[in-house]
């Protein structure tokens, strides 16, 4: 039971991590990856962060 209520505030970190980014308009992976100068791969990387925390959050176990 805890581990499940552990990985949905992953999942809320996630999206409070993901809104940063967005606001910010650069995010990491293994480098900086800024929103001006790789649109493409910053928002791959939005969307993926997006359905992990969508994932995390509503995981029913």
């Amino acid at each position: 039971m805890f581990s499940e209520n552990l990985w949905q505030w992953v999942g809320v970190a996630l999206v409070v991590w993901l809104a940063w980014d967005l606001y910010q308009g650069s995010t990491w992976i293994h480098r900086a990856v800024f929103r001006r100068q790789e649109p493409v791969l910053y928002w791959v990387l939005m969307a993926v962060w997006a359905m992990i925390a969508v994932m995390l959050l509503f995981n029913t176990g």
